[in-house]
């Protein structure tokens, strides 16, 4: 069944929603759309957005990993890079359309707090203590 864009984007109307029921709908829509968001992502790894994400991944990888013997990162552990990665570019993107009145510094010491840094390194090292 092929769908529109217009008819994909009604569904990702969330401003009538709490914020659990807006993340259980966005993955519920993913779902539903596997196919087409995977291409739609696909066509996005050439773009400066994906390029930065990748390397902000890529690093905060190799910071939790730098002590440890082992090499593997947890699945807790793997969302919490890519949402802090995907979060430190959407904060990015408000900074820049928001006049850079905080700097850099500032903002970095924020999306730590907010995002609970401490507690991701933390449930690493649990895990990797396990194994």
């Amino acid at each position: 069944m092929a769908y529109s864009l217009k008819e994909i984007a009604e569904e990702f109307h969330f401003a009538d929603s709490n914020f659990e029921e807006v993340h259980l709908k966005l993955f519920n829509v993913g779902l539903k759309y596997k196919r087409l968001l995977s291409q739609l992502f696909l066509e996005e790894r050439d773009s400066l957005r994906y390029i930065i994400r990748n390397e902000l991944t890529m690093g905060l990888k190799q910071d939790i990993l730098s002590d440890d013997i082992n090499p593997s990162i947890s699945t807790s552990s793997e969302i919490g890079i890519a949402a802090f990665a995907g979060a430190t570019l959407g904060v990015l993107n408000w900074w820049i359309e928001n006049g850079m009145t905080l700097s850099g510094e500032e903002v970095y010491k924020e999306i730590k707090q907010v995002l609970n840094w401490e507690h991701l390194e933390k449930i690493h090292d649990e895990m990797a203590a396990k194994e």
